[in-house]
């Protein structure tokens, strides 16, 4: 197991009779920023959610690092697409980052000096202040995902994942995430995050894996996001020609 790359062997997984991946085998080096993109219903979510423990796998290993899940899961924040949160759950902004705190306190810990500082400064950090004393069904859908990553970065961890952190956000918000992204980065930290925007994946990801249910391409992004890969992820250059409007038609409106 390699100390440098997070290690994906042979991984599969089914809801009941459908497969969402199979046998796929890929690594993720240490310290980057790596892009996980695929058409709709490709089994990205899956990929990280089976990652993380969050559903079953039918088959498969991953290491961290040369260690377990297990070993290594409180240095891992994830970020979760902000339509898997209860929004009517009565908790602030403020109390939401501080769980980010638990990963390394533990839950019935007070809070020290120093994370309630971290908090503050990140408040001011996702422009999210003015809101800290608000509930979180106040919150518009760029703030929701603002105050997740703020969590997230409240952890201090060393594996970032983000699902979908760019969709329905205003271009403000997607600018702040990926600068974020990339702060994470040029602190060593690991960055996984599912992307659609193959264009801002090109410019910002170093490495890019390309999934259709199995793996099409993985390594250096402009490698994978060759038109062969794409057409044979997409089926045709159709399709993603169609799910790039859609996207430049919704980067327009303001609704990503």
């Amino acid at each position: 197991m390699s100390k440098e790359e997070i290690v994906v062997d042979s991984l599969t997984v089914h809801y009941d009779s459908l497969a969402a991946l199979i046998d796929v085998n890929v690594s993720i080096k240490k310290g980057l920023m790596t892009a996980i993109i695929g058409p709709n219903g490709a089994g990205k979510s899956s990929f990280i959610k089976a990652m993380l423990g969050l559903i079953k796998k039918t088959s498969g290993k991953i290491s961290f690092f040369g260690k377990t899940f297990e070993e290594i899961k409180s240095k891992i924040a994830y970020v979760a697409q902000t339509k898997d949160v209860d929004w009517n759950f009565p908790i602030t902004v403020k109390e939401v980052i501080m769980m980010g705190s638990y990963a390394r306190s533990g839950f019935f810990k007070s809070y020290s000096k120093k994370d309630l500082t971290r908090c503050h400064n990140l408040l001011i950090k996702f422009g999210l202040l003015d809101k800290k004393n608000c509930l979180i069904s106040e919150l518009s859908g760029g703030q929701r995902q603002r105050l997740f990553i703020a969590r997230a970065y409240m952890q201090d961890a060393e594996i970032y994942i983000f699902d979908e952190p760019m969709a329905f956000v205003d271009f403000t918000t997607s600018e702040m995430i990926i600068d974020s992204m990339k702060e994470l980065k040029a602190l060593g930290k690991t960055v996984i995050c599912i992307h659609h925007d193959l264009d801002e994946v090109k410019k910002e990801f170093d490495e890019a894996i390309l999934l259709s249910h199995y793996l099409i391409a993985s390594g250096e992004t402009r490698k994978v996001l060759s038109k062969k890969n794409l057409v044979k992820a997409y089926r045709s250059t159709d399709t993603i020609l169609t799910e790039a409007f859609i996207l430049s038609r919704e980067k327009e409106s303001g609704s990503v």
